[in-house]
């Protein structure tokens, strides 16, 4: 899966993402390979977009294509395993090697058990809706505290606005009391006025 980055991380830093193929007839006829590895490349310029993301694929049907390389790797004694069609063949081809006798018995253990197959799979489905919800919650929690942060913000500016407000409704107040004050002498000059 293609999906360990959290928001904020760096491409760079995401782990590779490899699709295997495991096929029984070769993708391209004209070239067949036993193993390829494909990676996405810009088809003017010939450029590798990225080694991080690749397809690669076991051909089934041209094991004797294997390199040495492949075979240091063993993926021809697998490849001989998938396309094994009886777990009694299986187990003749594993049988030379502990580790793949033991897997090849683990596998055989497994897929006869049509419960457990069942269990393993409502177990990975369960782990990626775990992960699906544990994501969905914590990118919630951040729009959360983005939005609490945002109500701060606007509550600071309108306590901001209030106490400017409070400090206009003073300075209107003492203009009041002093337009009243100046109103008062009027009229005490304008009777000194008039009794002269």
């Amino acid at each position: 899966m293609y999906n360990n980055l959290q928001k904020g991380d760096q491409y760079i830093d995401t782990k590779p993402a490899i699709h295997i193929g495991i096929l029984n007839f070769p993708p391209f006829e004209e070239q067949p390979i036993f193993y390829s590895k494909n990676l996405l490349m810009d088809v003017v310029q010939h450029r590798i977009y990225s080694s991080k993301f690749a397809v690669n694929v076991l051909d089934l049907s041209h094991i004797e294509l294997a390199t040495q390389e492949d075979k240091n790797w063993n993926l021809d004694f697998w490849a001989r395993l998938f396309k094994a069609k009886t777990w009694e063949e299986m187990k003749m081809i594993a049988k030379d090697n502990e580790y793949f006798t033991e897997a090849s018995n683990t596998l055989c253990d497994l897929y006869a058990d049509f419960n457990v197959r069942e269990r393993c799979r409502d177990r990975e489905d369960y782990e990626l809706e775990q992960k699906y919800l544990h994501d969905t919650i914590a990118q919630q929690e951040s729009m959360l505290a983005q939005k609490d942060d945002t109500i701060a913000q606007q509550q600071s500016m309108l306590a901001q606005k209030d106490d400017l407000l409070i400090q206009q409704e003073n300075i209107l107040a003492q203009q009041t009391e002093e337009l009243a004050e100046m109103k008062r002498k009027i009229q005490e000059l304008t009777q000194e006025l008039e009794s002269k």
